[in-house]
This record gives C-alpha cells, sequence and structure tokens, in this order.
C-alpha cells in the first residue's frame, strides 16, 4: 500500500447534525440538566420590584428668608438649600412619621426597613428632588412614597416656620391664595 494515499475527509454541516441526530438522547439530558436549575434559579431570584417617584420642586423666595437662611444669618446658596432639603426628606424623623400616620406607632425596626427601599436623587445645579420608594407591591410602594412626602412638608414647615399655631396657617392660606391667582 505504498501508493496508496488516505484522505481525510472533512466535516460538513449535514454530517454534524447527522451527528447530533444519533446523540440526540444524551443532547436532550444535558440540555433539561443544564436549563432547568438555571431556570429555577431565574425565576426565584428575580422577583418583580415596583418603583414609585415623587419630583419636589424647591423654589427660593427672595420675600421668604426661612427655607434659605433658617439660622445662618444670610441667604444659602441653591446647593446648600437642595443638600438641606434632602436631609429633611431622608430624616428618621419623617419615615417615623409617615409609619405613624398609616400605622399609628413606629417602632425602630419599621423606621429601618423603611429606609431600605427609599432614596433620593437630584441632578446638579436643579432644584427638583426625586424622591424613590421601591417595593414588590405597586400599591404598597406608592402609598409607602405619598406618606414620607406628607410627613416630610408637614415636618419641614415644622423646621424651617415654626411649630403649628405660630402663623403657619396663615402663610399657608396667603400661598393657597397666591397659587389660585396665578
Amino acid at each position: 500500500r505504498a501508493g496508496h494515499q488516505t484522505r481525510q475527509r472533512e466535516l460538513d454541516l449535514f454530517d454534524l447534525l447527522a451527528f447530533v441526530w444519533t446523540q440526540k438522547h444524551l443532547a436532550i439530558v444535558v440540555a433539561l440538566i443544564a436549563f432547568f436549575p438555571l431556570a429555577f434559579l431565574v425565576w426565584t431570584t428575580l422577583s418583580p420590584t415596583y418603583e414609585a417617584q415623587s419630583r419636589l420642586l424647591v423654589i427660593l423666595d427672595e420675600n421668604d428668608l426661612a427655607p434659605g437662611a433658617a439660622g445662618s444669618g444670610g441667604a444659602f446658596t441653591l446647593d446648600q438649600v437642595m443638600e438641606s432639603e434632602a436631609d429633611i426628606l431622608n430624616a428618621d424623623e419623617v419615615r417615623r412619621r409617615a409609619i405613624e400616620s398609616r400605622r399609628g406607632f413606629a417602632s425602630s425596626a419599621q423606621v429601618r426597613a423603611l429606609r431600605q427601599g427609599f432614596s433620593i436623587t437630584r441632578n446638579p445645579n436643579a432644584s427638583v428632588l426625586v424622591a424613590h420608594y421601591e417595593d414588590p407591591n405597586a400599591d404598597i410602594a406608592a402609598n409607602t412614597l405619598n406618606a414620607i412626602i406628607d410627613a416630610y412638608l408637614e415636618y419641614r414647615v415644622e423646621l424651617l416656620v415654626g411649630a403649628p399655631g405660630e402663623g403657619v396657617e396663615e402663610r399657608l392660606d396667603a400661598a393657597e391664595l397666591e397659587a389660585a391667582r396665578a
């Protein structure tokens, strides 16, 4: 056989399909072993999360220096005011009030739990705070964020203007009248 040349045959697509068809049971078992555990892992770890958002516009008023100059003797810059507003919105007192408005009593564990899903963002040089709250239930996310925003607005007025009964109602009525005129 000295003159006989052995030529190796190249595999083409038909040969590959024929090979897979002959090993179809092994291919199905391997696919099931790989697919089902991965699918189950993804299904159990990926639970839907709903995010509620609220945008709060903070306006600096030259005639009302309370938010911009509370206790400072002068006006703050926009960034300082926005940082202060974000700190007030992110305060545990606001969370406690939000929980109490919905349930009547707020434990420290509930306040910590509320802290987990809540965040605040702000674009640079913008006077808008964006509050976010995430929860697996869309209604709970929306209602909780609304309670936080309501508690923030009440707490903010107490901090910057004074306790209820110290002219707050008159200023609120004046602001509502001005808004109605606008």
